[in-house]
């Protein structure tokens, strides 16, 4: 765990003869820098090769009621790779569950509701739970502030509308066009998108996963509880609303486009949430 490792460290013996050498190394600590060089031994001595280093990564966090979400990496943020399903708040109070169209066309906007995309469980595993703005938030003080938690495990948080505007920026998208309202950029989406036609409808345009951010469609509930395009349209709420019109900000991804729409929208939505580690 120090620059400079010699065999007075910790060393694997891996043969000797002429030919390829491979080392297994198991039971690392996670989130440590790890620091190795080649070497070789005969009787004049011992040579080294060049130092390398790699950080190991345990990539995992697990919310209230024990589903774990495996994470990723990009840049200096570390993002959920999976649709939050959390039914509970991290307190352990229940997050209202609202199955009615006609009762959630009646909820208010700063009344919290999840569900289930067409109130099937099904979706659960594979593309989380729909969450309207006041569930997301539970009420956290809205701001482009980074560490509103809201229904994100301890340790996480609701992603600010500036925090999505670093991801993709760090994915190639200029500033000018990050402040841009609509579609915007040029493949930042397709690196975020799942890749292939498992959960995706054709043609899933650009989808390289290339930031291991294996966005799914979850669809989304309209403000007249209706749900809509559960193969080709993933939408996650930001921490950011737009003030005095009862509207929040969002990202959305669209099967048939390479790049990243954003908007704000009513705040009685169900969308999607991901949640980013707390720095």
């Amino acid at each position: 765990t120090s620059p400079g490792p010699t065999v007075d460290n910790n060393k694997t013996q891996d043969g000797s003869e002429v030919g390829p050498f491979e080392s297994q190394i198991t039971d690392l600590s996670p989130r440590t820098t790890y620091y190795l060089r080649a070497y070789a031994t005969n009787s004049e001595g011992t040579g080294y090769g060049e130092e390398r280093s790699f950080v190991t990564w345990d990539g995992s966090v697990t919310d209230i009621d024990g589903n774990i979400y495996q994470s990723v990496l990009i840049g200096d943020q570390e993002w959920m790779k999976a649709n939050l399903r959390v039914t509970h708040y991290p307190n352990g109070v229940p997050i209202p569950m609202v199955s009615s169209p006609a009762e959630w066309d009646q909820l208010a906007v700063d009344e919290a509701a999840f569900c289930w995309y067409d109130n099937e469980m099904e979706y659960q595993d594979t593309r989380g739970a729909l969450y309207t703005w006041a569930a997301a938030m539970y009420g956290g003080l809205s701001s482009d502030t980074i560490g509103v938690q809201g229904v994100c495990p301890d340790g996480w948080h609701l992603p600010a509308d500036a925090e999505w505007k670093v991801l993709e920026m760090y994915l190639g998208m200029s500033e000018a066009d990050a402040n841009n309202h609509d579609w915007r950029g040029d493949d930042e989406g397709g690196q975020l998108k799942e890749e292939g036609f498992s959960k995706w409808a054709q043609p899933n345009a650009g989808a390289s996963n290339s930031s291991g951010f294996t966005a799914v469609p979850g669809g989304f509930r309209s403000v007249k509880g209706l749900f809509y395009n559960i193969e080709t349209y993933a939408a996650f709420w930001t921490a950011t609303e737009e003030p005095g019109v009862d509207k929040a900000w969002y990202r959305t991804l669209n099967h048939d486009r390479e790049d990243v729409y954003r908007e704000y929208n009513s705040m009685q939505l169900g969308l999607s949430v991901r949640c980013v580690k707390d720095q």
